[in-house]
């Protein structure tokens, strides 16, 4: 069995100090794919482990497998390792599968309702910004963005705030390289009528949206 795709029982070793979380999962590599995305963000559902991710570096943990089973044989397994190890993370170290489970409406709720106004603290906010830095978001997500906006204006007041916050700002040294190379790009070329039909209706649409929003 390849150990990317193993089934098995796994931990989360803090190296600082010794202390660790266990868990079961049918494919050991995307159960660490998601505890790390919820540590990362702070949405960890462990409030003991997400305490120790914000407390340490990111470099002081680490996930590894420390059996591989079929799946069938998971819960026993997690158990003696919870018996053996006493993994000081886990929050009820007796061994069960959540595999398949889902909240209902209410308790998702109620998880969220638990988050709103909740500020992460300055340390939570850079790890996150390091973790997240270089990474950009899949095209399903870019397409679902792009459709979830698509015909949207923005308010009269937001488009204020807008203008006044680039008010008096220069361009940045990226951004009039990015401006000079367009500008190069478009010497000699003209726009098909097509094209120009294309800019031309774009236009009048977004004019139209500002007028009647305003």
């Amino acid at each position: 069995m390849e150990l990317l795709t193993a089934s098995g029982i796994y931990e989360i070793l803090n190296t600082a100090n010794g202390k660790r979380y266990i868990g079961s999962a049918v494919n050991i590599a995307r159960r660490r794919v998601l505890h790390l995305w919820h540590l990362r963000r702070g949405t960890h559902t462990n409030a003991h482990l997400q305490a120790a991710w914000n407390k340490y570096d990111a470099d002081v943990f680490v996930c590894k497998p420390l059996l591989i089973c079929v799946p069938k044989d998971l819960i026993p397994y997690e158990q003696r390792c919870f018996d053996a190890y006493k993994p000081e993370y886990n929050k009820a170290p007796v061994a069960g599968s959540l595999l398949g489970f889902k909240h209902s409406a209410d308790t998702k709720s109620k998880i969220a309702a638990a988050g709103i106004g909740r500020i992460p603290s300055k340390e939570t906010r850079v790890k996150r910004s390091r973790a997240l830095a270089g990474t950009r978001p899949s095209a399903a997500c870019r397409a679902a963005s792009l459709a979830a906006n698509t015909g949207r204006s923005a308010s009269k007041e937001t488009r204020a705030a807008m203008s006044k916050t680039r008010l008096g700002k220069p361009w940045s040294a990226k951004r009039h390289a990015a401006q000079a190379a367009l500008s190069a790009a478009r010497i000699g070329k003209s726009l098909s009528p097509e094209t120009r039909e294309k800019i031309s209706r774009a236009q009048k649409a977004h004019w139209a949206r500002v007028r009647a929003s305003a």
